[in-house]
């Protein structure tokens, strides 16, 4: 649906280029990867008439602000970390970021952390064990306790979890919680 959505605001030119202009980088390959998207298609899939979400991409776009909560429905379904993009891509190609009514810029320290030489393609990194692709410095939550519990000198040693607890909403719960009795440090906020 998120990348129906960002398509849409590229086939309907309805994304706001002079913010992208101004404040970001890569738009053409994103574009080239959003025009392969079948809108009709991904609306299909999704369960939602494409006339609907084109309707709701001519709001987002149209909105004087837009700010978005992503939850756990997102975090802790397959293809998490993609689906978090498209989510924020959405808002971004509309140029919702920084100004009042629309969405906050994202502080988190994920995008501090380099935590492999791996790379599956020039530029993308990965995990160090499991190889999972890292967007935004963050992994996939559930090859967390396989980054953990590896015999490998790369394993993740420590754990920072803000308003969660992953021992019971990762999948495998016995196995994260070995793994979070195996990090040398693990810090919980909530």
């Amino acid at each position: 649906l998120f990348a129906a959505l960002a398509a849409i605001l590229l086939d309907e030119r309805l994304a706001d280029h002079a913010w992208l202009a101004e404040h970001t980088s890569g738009l053409d390959d994103v574009a080239a990867v959003l025009q392969t998207v079948n809108i009709a298609e991904y609306c299909s899939i999704a369960g939602v008439e494409e006339a609907l979400v084109r309707t709701a991409a001519r709001r987002i776009a149209a909105a004087s602000g837009v700010a978005v909560f992503e939850d756990l429905g997102v975090q802790m379904n397959r293809h998490s970390t993609l689906v978090s993009y498209l989510e924020k891509l959405v808002w971004l190609l509309t140029g919702n970021l920084g100004h009042e009514g629309s969405h906050f810029a994202f502080s988190g320290i994920g995008g501090l952390l380099r935590a492999s030489r791996k790379e599956i393609a020039p530029g993308a990194p990965v995990s160090p064990v499991a190889g999972a692709r890292i967007v935004g410095g963050l992994i996939p939550c559930n090859v967390i306790s396989e980054e953990i519990l590896a015999d490998d000198p790369h394993r993740y040693r420590a754990m920072i979890v803000e308003s969660g607890n992953p021992v019971s909403s990762v999948a495998d719960s016995q196995k994260m919680r070995e793994a979070m009795g195996r990090l040398d440090v693990s810090v919980c906020i909530d």
